[in-house]
């Protein structure tokens, strides 16, 4: 975890159309969403260049909100873990992300 201040560099237009696409990838692949400790653990299914959206996913996230930390795995059943965790006053934006729309 980083130092960096909680606040999202994106511009308004700019998290609207990454929080839709986000909500896109949720409603074609999520499977499941838990609530952890420090975050959310997401799963998808994998397949159709789902990992390579959610490794592009995590790159952009980590550029604009490098307080959080994104953990991307694939299981051997072949579906795709993403863990999101922060601090505390990360919470709202950890909760907003891949929710379907």
């Amino acid at each position: 975890m980083t130092d960096a201040p909680i606040a999202c560099s994106l511009a308004p237009a700019e998290y609207r159309t990454r929080m839709d696409d986000t909500a896109r990838v949720a409603q074609e692949a999520l499977i499941e969403r838990t609530a952890t400790d420090g975050g959310v653990r997401m799963t998808f299914a994998g397949g159709d260049g789902m990992r390579e959206r959610l490794e592009r996913y995590v790159a952009a996230e980590r550029e604009c909100c490098p307080f959080l930390d994104l953990d991307l795995a694939e299981r051997e059943d072949g579906r795709i873990v993403l863990e999101v965790t922060g601090p505390d006053e990360a919470r709202p934006i950890i909760t907003d992300l891949f929710r379907p729309g």
